[in-house]
């Protein structure tokens, strides 16, 4: 993975971030994206420049797995139509 490709990464999440938070709610943006209320309001008054330049100095990715390998594995080798409900359940229940 290049440093180009981290970056985009980056941006794309960002971007999410700042469009649920400003759009969506609270909760919801906080569950889409497993950040915190104050660093969703914060995402949501950035503009474009402070997202670009955030994403392309950061050498690491600004997201994390949020699921454990075992939670990951059951997902997985669900049902595609169940996969969505049992990802949101295994968060729920981890707490993240």
């Amino acid at each position: 993975m290049t440093t180009k490709d981290v970056a985009a990464i980056n941006r794309m999440f960002l971007m999410n971030a700042q469009n649920l938070a400003r759009n969506g709610s609270e909760a919801l943006a906080s569950m889409v994206t497993g950040l915190k209320e104050p660093m969703l309001k914060r995402i949501a008054v950035m503009s474009l420049e402070e997202i670009d330049k955030l994403s392309s100095v950061l050498p690491i990715t600004v997201f994390t797995m949020r699921l454990d390998e075992s939670s990951m594995e059951q997902v997985f080798n669900a049902p595609t139509a169940l996969a969505g409900a049992l990802s949101v359940t295994h968060l729920a229940l981890s707490g993240r």
